[in-house]
């Protein structure tokens, strides 16, 4: 058989181990393909994407994968015009296919305008392969396009293949178990379970290293873990069944949740993207628990003041937590050094930050174990915004009344059960009685009386602790900026004062 060349782009990258085991098994079976395929980050000058274009419009057929619109691939616009270009000149262009991905209406436009097939049972085919993605398909479109560049019948040609939009993944099965049998063999009674589910996407292009971290974390300590990956946004076209039947079927039974807690990487909000998803977190009423994923190389994000750049903020944290989502730290950082030797595109991969992974896995199960507290056992400290640290700025909120606000958080506490002293007439009572007591403004008390109207104190039994649990840059920091322990600042007889006040199992401050 003829050998032909794939010219292949990807604005995420994702695809590019399953486009690379693809690869290999076509070659495996006596076909011959040169691909040069490029991922979005390595095309970052003009002379690379002059250098893309060029053998872009050398090769027999050219896919470009797109994910949000034109602005996602760097070389679009320089490739149509040298493919028009080839066009004026009466030359034959190549192949070309442009792949929208993700309900991407601007990718869809262009695929209209300059796909060479859009439209026919060519272009809904190679889109058909390219969207159930994985290596088994990338395979068969391998075949496929063979067979319509050379117009012959290609061998073991198969259909576009679905794979499973849902499913328990576990890195000890070689399947993909049903609830029923993984929960007889991984769900062992009388210990705490966790709910985590991620992308299929992961699934499918075997990018799982962090996603098995949070398996085994989970795991060493004594904790069942239910991982299932799946669609969370139902699309007609593949008919896959959305977030509410994987919260229903794998982490309920009956109408009630057989998970304690629900960890969850994936980004955005469930409920502003599908009003339909705003029960599922109700139904299940678990805590539920933002394991964050930064899309930056370990290295530029540990090393970074900021840490999680402001779109991450957003997407990560800002909007799971409009779903009551409890935001963590990031688990998984983004690297893309590797080279993929077939196609030389740039490989991306989620790697665990193992001591990031260990604290939200603690995160998740001391929520856990919460939940299983009575309410009238627990204990919650109630903090106001103090900035600057004067009495008149305490739990200052533009537009807000924060003191009636906590006033009646502190009366629906005590509707349900946990055990709060007293109410408050109005949020003024409330403010009145924090400021009667010790603050963090020092104007108006010496050391002695500060000491007589903190509600709380620390001896150095409980500060050094706190203090030895920091991690060395942090405790360094701290000694470096307000002396050793406990410093001097709140501090009497050797105890830190701790401004607020007492309310049953209530802590405000």
């Amino acid at each position: 058989m003829e050998s032909f060349t794939l010219s292949y782009y990807s604005a995420t990258s994702m695809e590019i181990p399953s486009l690379s085991q693809g690869i290999e098994q076509f070659t495996e079976m006596g076909n011959r393909v040169r691909v040069h395929a490029k991922t979005q980050i390595q095309l970052f000058d003009e002379s690379r994407i002059q250098s893309f274009v060029d053998h872009s419009i050398k090769s027999d057929i050219i896919i470009i994968t797109l994910h949000g619109g034109k602005a996602s691939c760097p070389a679009i616009g320089p490739l149509i015009k040298a493919l028009d270009n080839l066009k004026a000149k009466n030359n034959k262009p190549p192949f070309f296919h442009i792949q929208p991905t993700g309900g991407d209406e601007d990718a869809l436009d262009l695929a209209r305008e300059h796909s060479t097939k859009f439209g026919t049972r060519i272009w809904d085919k190679i889109n058909a392969y390219l969207k159930h993605g994985g290596h088994i398909n990338f395979k068969n479109l391998l075949c496929y396009i063979q067979g319509q560049l050379f117009d012959v019948e290609p061998a073991q040609l198969e259909e576009p293949l679905p794979l499973p939009h849902e499913g328990i993944y576990h890195p000890d099965f070689l399947n993909l178990p049903e609830i029923e049998e993984y929960c007889r063999e991984k769900v062992l009674k009388d210990r705490l379970t966790i709910g985590l589910w991620f992308n299929q996407s992961y699934w499918v292009n075997n990018n799982l290293k962090f996603i098995n971290a949070l398996i085994r974390t989970t795991e060493k300590m004594g904790i069942n873990i239910i991982p299932v990956f799946h669609l969370r946004y139902k699309d007609k076209v593949l008919g896959n069944h959305g977030a509410d039947y994987i919260a229903e079927h794998f982490f309920m039974k009956s109408g009630k949740a057989i998970i304690d807690v629900l960890l969850n990487p994936m980004m955005f909000s469930l409920n502003l993207a599908d009003k339909d998803y705003r029960k599922i977190y109700p139904d299940l009423n678990v805590p539920v628990i933002q394991a964050m994923t930064t899309m930056q190389p370990y290295e530029s994000w540990k090393e970074s003041i900021q840490g999680m750049n402001t779109m991450e903020v957003s997407y990560a944290a800002a909007q799971p937590e409009f779903d009551g989502a409890l935001i963590t730290v990031p688990v998984s950082s983004r690297e893309q050094s590797e080279t993929d030797p077939l196609t030389g595109a740039l490989i991306a991969r989620n790697m665990p930050i193992p001591e990031r992974v260990e604290q939200v896995v603690n995160i998740a199960l001391n929520w856990a174990r919460l939940s299983k507290k009575e309410n009238k056992n627990k204990k919650i400290a109630i903090i106001f915004h103090h900035y600057p640290p004067r009495n008149d700025r305490i739990g200052c909120a533009a537009g807000l009344d924060s003191f009636e606000s906590v006033k009646q958080l502190t009366d629906k506490l005590k509707e349900q059960g946990y055990v709060v002293e007293k109410t408050y007439e109005n949020g003024d009572e409330l403010a009145h009685e924090i400021v009667g007591g010790m603050t963090c403004d020092q104007r108006g008390l010496l050391p002695e009386q500060m000491a007589e109207q903190s509600a709380a104190h620390a001896g150095r039994e409980d500060f050094i602790p706190w203090h030895e649990k920091l991690p060395d840059k942090i405790k360094e920091k701290q000694v470096s900026d307000w002396g050793a322990s406990p410093g001097d600042l709140f501090v009497h007889n050797d105890e830190l004062l701790f401004s607020g006040v007492k309310n049953g199992n209530l802590f405000i401050t």
